[in-house]
């Protein structure tokens, strides 16, 4: 399949990145496009031909020279008026159903806004399938990378003129190619199952922004394979870190033994705990980041803990229900990949029918809301319980607020479960080096 890959570089960056619409150009006022580049390829990967078009600044100021090096000189003798630069442009993409380009979503409303400010129809680029090759990394290795460091270490060469359009589209073009055609590695391992905390799922497809996918692979890869492993998880960061100074040893058994009585009171002990690490320790600021995390999770997750009862005890037709449950992702050469965990507590109606309730503590207020990873970890339990509901009840000391989610058998099997393989495979394939 024949391909274009192409980058624009700005003036500046956008207010907020919103899609561009007729009704928000303002938006990009400060953010105008100065450059546009394109290279062409056929379905081996092989350059074609290409092109780079500097726009001409005539109703915009050149800005962040100091990033794609363009002078507001150089754009006046060199560029060309918008109109002829969109007429190549639209011109180079007949015939062609892929456009790539890493961040596109970025480039796709830097190069709108421009035709909604001028008058110029969108409909050419109706036609095309908008390809990023951000997106792309983000599910081959579930983490985002720089075009310049991906570039250098999927090709082995050294990435020159980075926030030049041309050169930044030959690279994702490159890149692209590579993408498409990856294939993991994926061998035995001699290890008969790897067990995935229901409370991890939302981590693992990246629906949440305290803790990313690779975290969870680090401390998968130190516990199942341990001999392979040659990084620091972040809890052995911050124990480490902690066991080098008394004064945080100290902290830390103190946070341990701690008993809250509501909210304030864990949250008036972790500004004492923090405040000591930062005054009375001669931790750096890395490691007294990774005590200071640490501590702080002991601490929310023992009140956690103990408060979940309390809210428990308060409604007699809560059940409690001490079973393992699992669900089996997915099997890869030999290795099942199961989901476990525990649940909070079961109601049970006239009917006989069961609802999942899972307890939220809030640390300083209710969110009266649910967050996106919370509604994920309630699917997963829908999901290994094969139940149709759970009620959500938030509780910040004495004030509930209890919300009803449905379970969305549809967005598990076409969203959740592929990511959730997806990480599974990535992760088997770091284990098969």
């Amino acid at each position: 399949m024949a391909y274009i890959a192409w980058d624009t570089e700005t003036t500046g960056l956008p207010v907020g990145y919103p899609v561009a619409s007729p009704k928000n150009v303002h938006s990009f006022d400060m953010s105008r496009m100065l450059s546009i580049a394109y290279v062409k390829y056929d379905a081996e990967g092989n350059e074609v031909e290409s092109d780079h078009m500097i726009v001409y600044p005539d109703n915009f100021i050149v800005d962040a020279v100091h990033i794609h090096g363009i002078t507001p000189e150089h754009a006046k003798e060199h560029g060309l008026p918008f109109e002829e630069v969109y007429n190549r442009f639209v011109e180079s993409i007949k015939g062609y159903d892929t456009l790539v380009a890493h961040n596109s979503k970025f480039d796709e409303s830097i190069l709108m806004s421009e035709c909604y400010r001028r008058g110029f129809s969108v409909e050419p680029f109706k036609k095309v399938n908008f390809v990023c090759t951000l997106q792309m990394t983000l599910k081959t290795f579930l983490k985002p990378r720089k075009l310049i460091y991906l570039y250098a270490d999927l090709t082995g060469k050294e990435f020159e003129n980075a926030h030049n359009a041309l050169a930044d589209s030959r690279a994702c073009g490159e890149v692209y190619h590579i993408l498409h055609n990856y294939k993991r590695v994926l061998k035995p391992l001699g290890i008969k199952k790897i067990k995935l905390k229901a409370s991890e799922v939302a981590s693992m497809i990246d629906k949440n922004r305290f803790c990313k996918p690779d975290e969870i692979v680090m401390n998968l890869w130190c516990k199942y394979s341990p001999d392979t492993f040659d990084g620091q998880t972040k809890e052995q960061i911050a124990i480490e870190a902690i066991n080098s100074s008394n004064t945080a040893s100290e902290l830390l058994a103190d946070a341990q033994k701690f008993v809250s009585k509501d909210s304030a009171a864990v949250e008036q002990k972790y500004r004492a705990v923090s405040n000591q690490l930062i005054s009375k320790t001669s931790l750096t600021d890395k490691e007294k980041t990774a005590a200071n995390d640490y501590i702080r999770k002991t601490l929310y997750t023992n009140h956690g803990t103990r408060h979940e009862d309390t809210t428990a005890k308060l409604n007699p037709d809560y059940i409690t229900d001490d079973t393992y449950y699992t669900y089996t992702v997915c099997v890869i050469e030999g290795t099942e990949y199961e989901i476990v965990g525990r649940i909070d507590r079961l109601i049970k109606d006239e009917m006989g029918d069961l609802t999942l309730v899972e307890i939220k503590n809030r640390a300083k207020c209710l969110f009266k809301n649910v967050r996106e990873y919370e509604e994920i970890q309630c699917q997963t339990y829908m999901e290994m319980l094969n139940i149709e509901s759970c009620r959500l009840v938030e509780q910040y000391n004495s004030d509930t607020c209890t919300h009803l989610l449905k379970r969305d058998k549809d967005g598990w099997q076409k969203e959740i479960l592929p990511k959730l393989k997806n990480f599974c495979e990535h992760f088997h394939s770091q284990l098969s080096k």
